[in-house]
């Protein structure tokens, strides 16, 4: 009997946390929709928070400053999620996969990469992105058959947005050391990498054959950092340094059995 009602409890939790997955990918659908449906402009300050961040060569500019700026264009951003995930409380969660640029709906690609997205759930149900980053890549076309949804992460007391920057502080460390280890030391077995020169590399079987193409020069350093009420899933933002160029990197933190893992990074140099 015992067995029975453990059992009913995994298939329930099981069921609830897909259904809050699909709130962050529902959320991401509608964000891209809104942009094929309108324009970019729009939909970018329809669906940012008002601390909302993106990304121009290291720096971390305000969202809704950035995008109030511009003027509407007939351009047309397309892109689709991959790979999403959420927090065991259900009130921050990512998700990661293809863009492409098109002069028109009917037009050629004009470029193409991956953007990955951190979402907050506010207090009145809504999800607005955090962070957005991307990296660019070629101009392959999008082709995701079915989204993949990441493991809910292990509850912890974490809280500071200072100990989430040391966590990252500590990976650096490490990268500095050996950054191939550091990886593999570091990285979920179901991560998702996004590289300057390879993209949506989604679990170890695909990561695992490139993480010794990243330079062994980056300097790292965390700008911000956020995480979940029930403190297993959190993310850093920061500058990265190569070579005199400035770029970011964004790396999502999942609190595991093993400990702290990276279940996402994008990172451009």
């Amino acid at each position: 009997m015992r067995t029975l009602l453990f059992l009913s409890f995994v298939a329930f939790y099981s069921t609830v946390k897909a259904q809050q997955v699909a709130e962050v990918i529902n959320a991401e659908n509608s964000f891209a929709g809104y942009a094929k449906a309108y324009n970019t402009k729009d939909a970018f300050l329809n669906f940012c928070d008002s601390n909302a961040v993106v990304f121009n060569q290291g720096n971390a500019i305000n969202a809704k400053k950035a995008f109030s700026r511009l003027k509407p264009s007939s351009d047309k951003l397309l892109w689709q999620p991959a790979f999403a995930g959420i927090a065991a409380s259900g009130d921050l969660g990512f998700s990661t996969g293809p863009y492409e640029k098109r002069p028109s709906l009917t037009d050629t690609i004009t470029y193409g990469g991956a953007f990955s997205t951190i979402w907050r759930k506010t207090e009145d149900g809504q999800w607005k992105f955090l962070v957005d980053m991307g990296v660019t890549l070629g101009n392959a076309p999008m082709a995701v058959q079915q989204v993949k949804k990441a493991s809910v992460g292990k509850k912890t007391s974490l809280k500071e947005i200072e100990n989430v920057k040391n966590l990252d502080l500590q990976f650096i460390s490490a990268y500095k050391e050996n950054a191939e280890k550091a990886y593999t030391t570091h990285l979920h077995k179901e991560a998702c990498l996004n590289l300057k020169n390879a993209i949506l590399l989604l679990g170890e079987s695909q990561w695992s054959k490139v993480i010794n193409s990243i330079p062994t020069g980056l300097e790292m350093a965390p700008m911000e950092a956020g995480i979940s009420k029930a403190g297993d899933l959190a993310y850093v933002y920061g500058l990265v340094t190569f070579e005199g160029k400035k770029e970011n990197y964004l790396r999502v933190w999942q609190n595991t059995a093993k400990g702290w893992k990276i279940i996402l990074q994008t990172l451009s140099w």
